[in-house]
């Protein structure tokens, strides 16, 4: 069943390169038009990577309500998470960029162009992005930077050819937080209070068997929690592990993303990064953390009950539907890069 998933994975591959070479012949889009298109993808990159205005702070001008919103992050547990848990340049991504498989071409691109276009491996002779610069640019990584690509791709490619892992339920929040002797321990998210108690956190964790595939996860259970899991994780089996129900791995994408940002477009990253807001609001609703105060429009994922397992597995399939084609354009961009790499060594 493996070899036919795999093969039947390589010719959906084959089908999305196929359709995105056939495309319309490559274009120059006006100086006039990037502009505009960039100015939109700083503001849409503001606008999801910090936490929305409260109603008293809607009066102040543009500049203070962005220092506001960049100054409430740390205290909220959404986008907490997306700046402390993932390492990016606010600066890289917040130039535009059409990526390296898109056909077309900006014009008139100089430069000074620098505070709104990503120039970071670009080539003013074709106008386009290019995977030797990448490459010269993190040399001094050396083989690291490259095995995390190989890595990235590896996975990607494994994990679409796996059946979705529907039954872990989001206990990776509960396994952090379990302590069958009641004893003091530090917790992860001190600036949250609980929804629930800890006998009920201990019962939830010990009433089956654990089924967490992400090892990210996995490494910040409490040592009681981790013979729990029904597999052993490390990080050098997340290649045979990653799953695409995985709420975690489906917020990696977003990293996957901005890795090799800005080879993929301005739009990608921007999609990569929603969702993975919306798994992190899923993520913590589904805790055993209150968190309604910072996600009003949305309600408690209670999984220590059955009609809340039911809800989690729903929100699951949400995700890993939005996903999909977030992971089929990475995969792409993946493997033309592991093939540039692979063809020059």
């Amino acid at each position: 069943m493996m070899y036919i998933a795999f093969i039947l994975i390589l010719l959906l591959l084959l089908l999305i390169e196929n359709s995105s070479t056939t495309t319309t012949a490559s274009k120059k889009i006006s100086r006039n038009i990037w502009r505009i298109n960039s100015k939109i993808h700083h503001e849409k990159l503001q606008e999801l990577l910090y936490p929305p205005l409260e109603d008293n702070s809607a009066k102040c001008n543009d500049d203070k309500m962005l220092k506001i919103r960049r100054n409430s992050v740390v205290k909220h547990p959404i986008f907490n998470f997306l700046h402390y848990y993932y390492s990016f340049s606010y600066d890289e991504l917040s130039k535009y960029s059409l990526g390296i498989l898109n056909q077309n071409e900006l014009a008139d691109v100089t430069l000074t162009d620098g505070d709104v276009i990503n120039l970071k491996y670009f080539d003013f002779d074709s106008n386009q992005y290019n995977i030797k610069k990448m490459l010269a640019d993190n040399n001094k990584l050396g083989k690291t930077y490259v095995n995390d690509i190989y890595k990235r791709y590896e996975i990607l490619l494994n994990s679409m050819s796996k059946p979705p892992n529907l039954k872990c339920f989001g206990k990776h929040e509960w396994a952090m937080l379990y302590n069958p002797t009641f004893t003091n321990r530090t917790n992860h998210q001190p600036l949250l209070s609980l929804r629930v108690n800890q006998t009920i956190i201990n019962q939830v964790v010990e009433d089956s068997i654990i089924h967490c595939t992400h090892f990210d996860a996995y490494r910040f259970f409490q040592p009681e929690a981790k013979p729990l899991n029904e597999n052993s994780l490390s990080r050098q089996k997340q290649q045979e592990y990653e799953n695409i129900a995985c709420i975690h791995y489906n917020m990696d994408l977003f990293k996957y993303a901005y890795a090799i940002y800005p080879l993929c477009s301005s739009e990608l990253l921007l999609n990569c990064l929603e969702l993975a807001i919306y798994a992190r609001k899923v993520d913590m609703l589904a805790s055993p953390y209150d968190v309604q105060h910072y996600i009003p429009e949305m309600k408690p994922i209670n999984i220590e009950t059955i009609e809340g397992k039911k809800k989690y597995i729903q929100e699951q399939e949400n995700i890993m539907q939005k996903a999909r084609p977030l992971r089929e354009e990475l995969l792409l961009h993946y493997k033309y890069i592991t093939n540039y790499i692979m063809r020059k060594e």
